[in-house]
């Protein structure tokens, strides 16, 4: 019998630090992932290579906060409601009267911050480390009420037609794309193979606002 649902959030968002999931990559790839560092100006802040720090204040970690409460330096993540193991997102749910929601990945440093990445081998290893995180460890704890969403490279059709298959096979039910299968952030022919495979998989394919627009562009209309 299908999970019968009175209130489902379908836009959260799962703001979760590198190192929930980046030890899953081989040792020889875990130099390029990101990860938490101290802030010189205080508070905590993400590194990866090939960008500026990030601070944690802007990762959309407002949660419980009122306006006047809410501080944009010097957030600390363990202070912020949402970042915690999956337990703590149910009982969070539960105050809130939510009975599920629909995961998609960190907002502002997810798979666009993750294309900083230099070296495709280990950002393709990001992706794949997250997913399986993501299905094996978090939605796994209560998979009625986590709906995880499959997260898609952007690199090349056959990175993502690949790793729309794994996400197939660890359960998800649906995946969120940042640019076209093809990597690019507008369509080719070539993608009507991605889309076939997941119709043909019943895999919702999903997009958040707009399209991710990091990496070169030059070679783009």
């Amino acid at each position: 019998m299908a999970t019968q649902y009175d209130f489902v959030s379908s836009d959260t968002h799962l703001e979760v630090l590198p190192e929930r999931w980046s030890g899953r990559v081989d040792a020889k790839y875990r130099g390029h992932m990101p990860r938490t560092v101290p802030h010189p100006n205080g508070g905590d802040a993400l590194y990866i290579e090939g960008a500026p720090l990030f601070q944690v204040a802007f990762l959309d970690l407002r949660a419980g906060r009122t306006n006047e409460d809410s501080r944009p330096f010097d957030v600390k993540v363990e202070d912020t409601a949402g970042v915690g193991p999956a337990e703590q997102r149910l009982q969070e749910q539960d105050q809130d009267g939510c009975a599920a929601e629909v995961l998609f990945p960190n907002m502002q440093a997810g798979p666009g911050f993750w294309r900083n990445i230099r070296d495709n081998d280990a950002y393709l290893a990001a992706i794949r480390a997250f997913n399986d995180w993501l299905a094996e460890e978090y939605c796994a704890v209560d998979p009625r009420r986590l709906l995880g969403l499959g997260v898609m490279p952007m690199s090349t059709l056959q990175d993502s037609l690949a790793e729309l298959e794994h996400c197939a096979k660890l359960g998800f039910k649906g995946i969120v794309l940042s640019a076209f299968p093809n990597g690019k952030v507008y369509p080719l022919a070539e993608d009507d193979r991605f889309w076939k495979a997941a119709m043909d998989m019943n895999m919702r394919l999903t997009v958040h606002v707009a399209f991710d627009r990091n990496g070169d562009r030059a070679d783009q209309p």
